[in-house]
């Protein structure tokens, strides 16, 4: 026997209890033969609706006239209402209500379910007790294992079970009605905690939206608030001195310094390539470069000429 630590880690859910299910080939390997057997024999009808659990019957496959009592208990069907109550995605079109088929749907894909039968087999074959180990047993646990039977732990659950859970789908509209019936208060309190905190965001965005497309405010020089105008001044006030804008002097008038001891014997700017004939005609000075050292003969460039007391500021 499991430890409760063990136990608690082997808990699964229903869409876990289906994989295991899997398995159950290797024990029958005529087992979906016997389903649809079971299914010809007049298949499953649903005999009760409690609040946490439904009851059905389930004709045998093998024997004429025999039904045998099968459950599913909804675990944590409270929560799962909570939770996808306030899924606005499941809400109607409108939007201001949630739409119970969607409702009905979600949960039943996710709901934790509990699982008996009252057909032998389940039992003789470990069923039962598999669903124990795992805490998805309805009803009466069972702590024999199948150690001759099924020593290897196949399956999850009967024939009849299966058969229940193959046509559980088609019973969305079902459960829908269910839920209305049963859990009617608790949907409505989740859609209108819902609905409030959804009102409480769209509040908030708006006042965000608001605040985004204010102008912004100005002060003037006593400190008190100023609204904002795109007029400048606003009107009966004069813009104070540090609000002026700068005046930019014009590219023209733009004097670059030129140190007084140096000067060229041309004036201006000096382009960094030269063609010989201005070099020659303007004595421009050209420096000598990487590649006029190949150049036959020996180069010089002409020397420049110092006007050491020159003074621009002289003429």
């Amino acid at each position: 026997m499991n430890s409760l630590v063990e136990c608690i880690i082997d808990e699964i859910t229903f869409n876990d209890l289906r994989v295991k299910q899997r398995s159950i080939g290797k024990l029958f390997p005529t087992f979906n033969k016997r389903v649809k057997a079971v299914a010809s024999k007049g298949g499953v009808s649903l005999q009760e609706q409690m609040p946490t659990y439904w009851h059905f019957k389930v004709a045998s496959g093998t024997k004429e006239g025999v039904k045998y009592d099968t459950y599913i208990q909804f675990v944590n069907l409270e929560e799962m209402i909570k939770k996808y109550s306030g899924d606005r995605r499941l809400w109607n079109k409108a939007g201001d209500n949630i739409d119970l088929r969607l409702l009905a749907a979600e949960i039943l894909n996710n709901v934790d379910m509990k699982t008996s039968c009252s057909c032998p087999a389940t039992l003789y074959w470990g069923q039962d007790y598999i669903r124990t180990q795992r805490d998805a047993q309805h009803g009466k646990q069972e702590e024999r294992p199948p150690k001759i039977r099924n020593p290897k732990q196949y399956g999850a659950y009967c024939k009849h079970g299966q058969n229940l859970f193959n046509v559980l789908p088609a019973y969305t509209a079902t459960f829908a009605s269910f839920l209305k019936k049963f859990w009617l208060d608790e949907i409505e309190s989740a859609v209108e905690l819902s609905a409030e905190e959804f009102a409480g965001f769209k509040k908030v965005a708006s006042e965000l939206g608001q605040q985004a497309g204010e102008m912004p405010t100005r002060y003037d020089r006593s400190g008190e608030a100023v609204p904002y105008s795109k007029e400048f001044p606003p009107e009966g006030e004069e813009p104070a001195e540090e609000d002026l804008p700068k005046e930019e002097p014009e590219e023209d008038e733009i004097v670059k310094p030129t140190h007084p001891s140096r000067a060229t014997k041309t004036a201006g700017e000096i382009t960094p390539k030269a063609t010989k004939p201005g070099v020659k005609r303007l004595g421009i000075e050209q420096e000598l470069g990487p590649k006029d050292s190949r150049r036959k003969g020996k180069y010089k460039p002409k020397e420049s000429v110092i006007f050491e007391d020159w003074r621009p500021w002289d003429e």
